[in-house]
């Protein structure tokens, strides 16, 4: 498959065009838009950052909730915002079912090492919503249901613990990644199709509003909690991160994983399988390529994180949890 000579975004992409270097036109869009605009100074950023922090620190028992998946990004995010911005923090996992027993032993291990603590939730609902979704044989991103449900829940504990901020360990790549894949032509009826049927489900109608509106379900029901993405402020080095990890928090690379170095959610493999079978490819590629444009990771960082086969007994696996068969979906 031909990809970006600079990211690595593929021939498949929507509406995508290769100039005679093979570089797409979405990158030269952003190089032309890039000579417009002010080089980044991450210095300003960083102490913007911290007095979105300060503003919350001191008010309760946690300066904020830190929400915890188990991946580098999320456990470097933790280590940070404990050790550099000096924050005591709760932290927060939600399972969705398909949390990795790795990625919860590299929560245990750094919230120990950390002297953090902890609230865990595992979810019963999810499971049956995934398998609802997949049996719809629509060409829906599981992501697009089961984050709503997340931050709604961060939401709620926050709100249990008198915390008015919640942070989130996306990275620059990540941030509205998903809302940007949602809106493409090939993926937007399959979730318009979904939501028409569970408006009035007995069991799923109840997540209607979540789903369809979640900036107005959370500023309805949440108003005094603030959600902050701290790596839009700071420049992040993944591979640094990962050796930091490793060094201070016994931090170990779940294997395997997808993409390489970084998952913690086993419905990765079978979102990223579904997408190459739908579309050719899965949203990790768009994610990356930002990551690549503003210069975060390099493109043979990319590649070996993306360029991987899925393995058919994991997402047997995975379909055998959700009682499902791979001739279901």
């Amino acid at each position: 498959m031909k990809r970006c000579s600079r990211c690595v975004l593929p021939e498949l992409w929507p509406f995508i065009r290769f100039n005679k270097d093979g570089v797409c036109n979405i990158c030269l869009k952003f190089e032309k838009n890039k000579q417009k605009r002010r080089e980044v100074n991450y210095v300003d950023l960083e102490g913007k950052l911290k007095n979105k922090l300060d503003l919350h620190k001191g008010k309760g028992k946690y300066d904020c909730l830190v929400m915890c998946s188990g991946g580098k990004d999320s456990i470097y995010l933790l280590y940070l915002l404990v050790k550099k911005y000096k924050l005591n923090v709760l932290a927060f996992t939600f399972d969705n079912g398909f949390e990795t027993k790795e990625a919860l032993k590299n929560i245990r291990n750094s919230i120990k090492k950390l002297n953090v603590e902890w609230v865990y939730f595992k979810s019963k609902f999810m499971k049956e919503f995934f398998a609802y979704i997949l049996k719809s044989r629509t060409k829906s991103i599981l992501c697009f249901y089961c984050y709503p449900c997340i931050i709604v829940k961060a939401f709620e504990v926050a709100k249990q613990n008198n915390i008015t901020l919640i942070v989130n360990g996306f990275t620059k790549g990540q941030i509205n990644i998903k809302r940007k894949f949602e809106i493409l032509p090939m993926t937007l009826h399959h979730r318009w199709f979904i939501l028409t049927r569970i408006w009035n489900h007995p069991k799923f109608g109840k997540i209607y509003k979540i789903l369809t509106n979640l900036d107005k379900y959370l500023s309805k029901n949440f108003s005094n909690i603030e959600l902050l993405f701290p790596y839009q402020y700071i420049k992040y080095d993944p591979r640094k991160a990962i050796k930091i990890l490793k060094n201070k928090l016994k931090w170990k690379m779940p294997t395997p994983s997808y993409p390489c170095y970084s998952t913690n959610c086993l419905l990765n493999f079978l979102q990223v399988y579904l997408s190459r079978k739908n579309f050719g490819f899965s949203y990790f590629d768009q994610e990356m390529s930002d990551l690549i444009r503003i210069g975060e990771i390099t493109r043979e960082y990319a590649l070996n994180a993306l360029e991987m086969d899925i393995d058919p007994n994991i997402i047997n696996s995975i379909l055998k949890k959700l009682n499902l068969s791979i001739k279901d979906i």
